[in-house]
């Protein structure tokens, strides 16, 4: 056998294995990869197919005063304990794995999370939801800017900016 066909042998079942490890898994959570299935608040859908929604600041202040959802902060520990949404959680997406164990065990899938971080540019909180929603969180959303535009409105916060 030449080396050519050899590689592509073992390319083909590569494949094949990676393809039937994405049947298990659409076949145990088939609503992970549905479009759309991150769910939708008023005032949340942005109009792409499967993509985590954006959420507004109002939404997002009515479900803090319902305290019906969960807020993920997704900044660095420093900027967290410097300040953040009174009741956040700090979740950085690139600790992932030093905290994911214990939220998978204690937050229930149907959960809302409404994730955030600081800036116009910042992409932290959009990374953080995407994992959320890759991982079977079927209502989460972020909002642009969060910890600066829940500033400005001088709503409830906690830590050294107190």
């Amino acid at each position: 056998m030449s080396p050519w066909a050899k590689i592509f042998k073992e390319v083909a079942m590569i494949m094949l294995i990676a393809l039937a490890l994405a049947g298990v898994a659409y076949a145990l959570r088939p609503m992970v990869f549905a479009p759309g299935s991150a769910g939708q608040a008023s005032g949340a859908a942005d109009g792409k197919v499967g993509a985590v929604p954006e959420m507004t600041l109002q939404d997002a202040r009515d479900y803090f005063e319902k305290g019906s959802a969960l807020f993920a902060d997704a900044r660095s520990l420093r900027a967290f304990q410097s300040g953040h949404i009174k009741g956040a959680m700090h979740l950085a997406p690139d600790e992932f794995d030093a905290w994911s164990g214990d939220f998978f065990s204690r937050i229930p899938p149907d959960q809302v999370i409404i994730t955030y971080c600081e800036g116009d540019r910042c992409a932290l909180s959009l990374q953080l939801a995407e994992k959320l929603t890759w991982m079977g969180y079927e209502k989460v959303f972020y909002i642009k800017n969060g910890w600066g535009v829940w500033k400005e409105n001088h709503l409830p916060v906690e830590g050294k900016s107190e």
